[in-house]
């Protein structure tokens, strides 16, 4: 199963470029700790092992600055010159605001870049586990010579002397920095990694990363070239037709791509370029028109297909015999993250089951007031899912957005099919998520279609990550053994799914066999290999009996061009080029 976690809007959020000024105080003597120093080149210019640097400012008479902005001495780190801007009444609100600044911006030739990892930290003098610290990275230029943070910690909790972060009015300040390789994206060539990245029209990073995660969908991008567009569409005015030509500049570009001629078919202008808008919104209007681009062509539902999935909202009273139910679809999963340690404990939390009793009590028209459970069940998920991940919250303390840190690791070893006697987590999501109703192929094995039927099998339970049990890769353990129950529970999902992706007519057949190794081996050999005069014939017969009728050019080729493909697998003809395929058929 693929996850996509998109944050609500990019980090360009919480770390806010102040714009240079010569019209501030200087620098003030202080005392500085830089750790470790390195020579004092300062041209661009990689650096090979970058080593985290730690500087500690001690501010005295901190109370007593009225200066609106203060500057640390100035510190060395991979040969640059560092050094800490703050804000000690907050930048425009009632926050500490603090920056890591590029001391001789100024000075610096034309086009310098560099590229630093960093974190700063508010000493809490009487308890250090209370300290506040905030990191991130940014690459610094001209134009953005300091980069941080806006809302750093709440100016009351600063100047509160029972807190503990100023003592005899003094403050400590400690930065780590370490400078990286300078990466030149603009003038990067795909023949380094295989990828190209989507240039930044000012704040459209929230959105490249949602067109980069949607083209690296096999079955996505599949579907957007297969919609249906004429010679005389513009991409500026068309999203369906643009998105076409944004997927092959990623697919065969040698450098970055721009995204000019997509966001002119949303209907942007220059200055909704330039806001940060929100990713999980622009993901379902996006999806939103491309399925209505969609109907009526060959890829009709491929949307629904890929990001759709179903849960039950429930509520169930206790002491009488009633239950309300209602079946919704989701696009995407919103998630809690505050006080979650992984994915799974999030889960949890979105199917915790509340109660409601006392003056919460449910109303049902039969029984009147009743004690009830209320929850959430989830029918299936769909191919791809989609998590959107709550990083956000209002904080009334701050009247602010603020961003939650905290860590959500991704578990890889574990797909959502799998169960653990660790925990509650994996249990409860293995068998939501295990529904052995799911049909997992966009269409069924009815004999003729074997290869597309078997393929999209194939990467739904890779997907699953149970492509083990196909492959005979993990096999049945002993009746001794303890995981023989969750081999069991996982080899049953598998055949149901197999079962449920045939025509009722064609799993009669396969019913009796008792793994989903048999059953993957055996129909392969029905309807693979066996009887190729047959297949060929019959293949034969049905690309000559095409006819594009009311078809578009684009729904009429689809057809035969599936057809030829199963032809050369049945052939056993390999092409060594598309020419020679073409030639062929």
């Amino acid at each position: 199963m693929t996850l996509m976690i998109p944050a609500p809007i990019d980090q360009e959020d919480d770390e806010i470029l102040v714009p240079h000024s010569d019209l501030v105080e200087g620098p003030q003597p202080m005392e500085a700790v830089p750790q470790t120093q390195t020579g004092n080149n300062l041209e661009n210019q990689p650096v090979e092992d970058p080593q985290i640097s730690r500087f500690t400012w001690r501010i005295v008479n901190f109370s007593r600055l009225n200066m609106k902005k203060h500057y640390s001495e100035i510190f060395i780190v991979g040969g640059y010159e560092w050094r800490i801007l703050i804000f000690p009444k907050g930048n425009n609100v009632d926050l500490l605001s603090m920056y890591l600044d590029v001391a001789d911006s100024t000075t610096l030739p034309y086009g310098w870049s560099r590229y630093a990892q960093f974190s700063f930290t508010v000493i809490n003098q009487n308890h250090n586990k209370y300290s506040v610290r905030q990191c991130t990275q940014h690459q610094f230029n001209a134009e953005e010579a300091d980069w941080g943070f806006t809302s750093f910690m709440p100016l009351g909790e600063l100047y509160d002397p029972d807190r503990g972060y100023l003592v005899n009015d003094t403050c400590i300040v400690e930065a780590e920095v370490s400078v990286h390789k300078v990466v030149d994206y603009w003038t990067y060539d795909s023949r380094e990694t295989g990828f190209v990245g989507l240039k930044n029209q000012g704040a459209t990073c929230y959105m490249n990363s949602l067109l980069q995660t949607l083209y690296h969908i096999p079955c996505f991008r599949k579907a957007v070239y297969h919609m249906p567009t004429t010679v005389n569409d513009n991409p500026s005015g068309n999203i369906a037709l643009a998105l076409q030509s944004l997927f092959c500049k990623l697919q065969y570009s040698d450098q970055s791509v721009a995204t000019e001629e997509l966001t002119k078919s949303f209907g942007w202008d220059t200055n909704d370029s330039f806001m940060q808008h929100d990713v999980q919104e622009l993901n379902r209007v996006l999806c939103e028109k491309l399925e209505e681009k969609m109907m009526g062509t060959v890829v009709e539902g491929t949307i629904e297909w890929l990001f759709e999935g179903h849960h039950m909202n429930y509520i169930e009273c206790i002491n009488v015999d009633y239950q309300s139910t209602r079946k919704e679809s989701f696009y995407d999963l919103q998630l809690d993250v505050k006080g979650c340690c992984d994915v799974y404990a999030s889960f949890d939390k979105y199917v915790e089951v509340e109660c409601l009793d006392g003056d919460n009590k449910y109303h049902s028209e039969q029984y009147g007031l009743q004690d009830a459970k209320k929850g959430v069940l989830f029918i299936d998920f769909p191919p791809v899912l989609q998590l959107h991940l709550k990083r956000f919250e209002y904080d009334f303390m701050q009247d602010t957005m603020v961003k939650v840190s905290d860590k959500e690791p991704e578990k890889p070893e574990k797909g959502f099919g799998s169960t653990s006697s660790g925990g509650d987590g994996l249990s409860r999501i293995g068998a939501l998520g295990g529904n052995p109703t799911l049909q997992i192929s966009p269409m069924k094995l009815d004999g003729n279609n074997y290869l597309s039927c078997s393929r999209a099998c194939l990467l739904s339970i890779d997907a699953a990550d149970l492509h083990d049990y196909v492959t005979r890769t993990f096999k049945e353990p002993t009746s001794t053994d303890p995981t023989l129950k969750q081999w069991r529970s996982s080899n049953s999902l598998v055949m149901s799914w197999l079962f449920n992706s045939m025509q009722p007519h064609i799993s009669r057949g396969f019913l009796f066999l008792k793994t989903a190794y048999e059953i993957w081996i055996v129909v392969a050999q029905t309807y693979s290999q066996v009887g190729n005069d047959a297949q060929i014939y019959d293949l034969r017969k049905r690309v000559h009996d095409t006819k594009q009728k009311d078809l578009s050019v684009v729904e009429y080729y689809a057809d035969p061009n599936d057809l030829w493909r199963e032809l050369d697998h049945y052939q056993n003809f390999q092409a060594k080029c598309p020419e020679n395929s073409v030639m062929f058929q």
